[in-house]
């Protein structure tokens, strides 16, 4: 896995994604105002991306928020387990060590939470 991470770019906030396998690929674009670009020999003019992540995914934060609250009425599971939120927490610790030893780091149910 390569990743690839800027807290700058000079055209706005950027954040795409794109995943490669030997079965196929996806891809999730920044996302605009517009999906109109338009390329010629000098440049490429297209919309530039919505501000911050709070405007893009305003309704993905409100979908989760109502289904947590469904399920706190209802006595539910949620879709996210807690399971899952350790596993991220792991992918995280794994990346700052990776970052400050400058080696990859293998993610295991024992880095230290």
């Amino acid at each position: 896995a390569l990743i690839d991470n800027s807290r700058r770019a000079v055209y706005g906030y950027d954040q795409r994604v794109e995943v490669f396998g030997s079965e196929g690929m996806a891809y999730a674009d920044n996302v605009s105002e517009s999906t109109v670009k338009v390329f010629n020999s000098q440049h490429c003019i297209m919309k530039n991306p919505l501000p911050d992540f709070t405007v893009r995914y305003r309704e993905a934060y409100r979908t989760e928020i109502l289904h947590f609250i469904d399920s706190v009425l209802h006595h539910t599971p949620v879709v996210c387990t807690g399971e899952d939120a350790l596993l991220a927490q792991r992918i995280a610790i794994a990346a700052q060590q990776s970052l400050k030893s400058g080696l990859p780091v293998k993610i295991t149910s024992d880095i230290y939470l």
